[in-house]
């Protein structure tokens, strides 16, 4: 396939034999909820690695063949659902729930072979000039003097508090409400601003080598549902943890841990690890 300028994932079936005691594990549990274990021919089992791939990628481009939808498939199209990803189908599918989705997923389209190319070079030039604005805002949630922190799921990779773009928001207090809500599920009962200024810190949109910050202290009502697209998952920190955290990021940044054990086990993400350094905080 031409390269178009943008990660494009195609998915295959992992047909992954799993132990017989496995199997027959799985199957007592089919049993309970009434299903007969002869409805399934074969157990699929959709490796990480795939999970890893899909993040990484723009779009997922599905070509359909007779129609058919196994467990394999249907995983990997309802985790690029989850993730936001584009999802193109090149042949319409038969599966009726797929065919639901299409009608309301704004995600899912059919896109006949003959104006593939046409598509992606439009999404394409969207990714590409989807610039920086430069602004960002970081919201410090406390709880027993731990602090809320999230794994990313997205680059730049580590323990992070919550952050994000101002963007289109009207102000940088509106945007750390949003944000907040977006990644963790919290709404905000008041913002104290407790750092602000510029930093030479790196986003993976276009342009994105500087942003000017600002950082609150965050109250909070309601219970932490954080972001599937978003983060990995989240953790209450306390000062230890924090300092844990650090210390893995030293490693990785002296050379230590590799980029593939950074990913897999992260500690705190490269601008906050700097940041807290800066102002003595570890």
């Amino acid at each position: 396939m031409k390269t178009f300028g943008c990660q494009i994932f195609l998915p295959r079936f992992f047909g992954g034999e799993l132990p017989s005691t496995k199997i027959e594990q799985i199957k007592d549990r089919l049993k309970e909820k009434g299903l007969k274990p002869s409805q399934f021919k074969k157990i699929i089992q959709v490796t990480s690695s795939f999970y890893d791939k899909l993040r990484e990628a723009d779009i997922l481009v599905i070509f359909d063949k007779d129609g058919y939808v196994g467990f394999s498939l249907a995983a990997e199209i309802g985790a690029a659902q989850i993730m936001g990803k584009p999802t193109f189908f090149i042949d319409e599918p038969q599966d009726a729930g797929l065919k639901a989705m299409l009608k309301f997923s704004p995600n899912f389209k059919i896109i006949p072979k003959e104006l593939l190319a046409e598509e992606l070079e439009t999404l394409k030039q969207w990714l590409w000039n989807k610039r920086c604005d430069h602004t960002s805002v970081g919201m410090h949630v406390w709880k027993q003097k731990r602090l809320l922190m999230i794994e990313r799921k997205k680059p730049p990779y580590g323990f992070a508090p919550p952050a994000g773009h101002v963007d289109n928001r009207p102000s940088f207090e509106e945007a750390a409400k949003k944000e907040l809500k977006e990644e963790v599920g919290l709404e905000t009962k008041n913002l104290k601003l407790i750092f602000e200024g510029r930093k030479n810190n790196v986003c993976r949109r276009k342009g994105g080598n500087w942003h000017y910050w600002k950082v609150y202290n965050v109250q909070t009502r309601g219970q932490v549902k954080r972001s599937l697209y978003e983060t990995n998952r989240f953790e209450w920190c306390n000062k230890k943890d924090i300092a844990d955290l650090a210390e893995r990021t030293r490693k990785y940044l002296e050379g230590s841990v590799s980029e593939k054990e950074f990913r897999k086990s992260p500690g705190l993400e490269v601008f906050w690890y700097q940041w807290r350094k800066e102002l003595k905080l570890i």
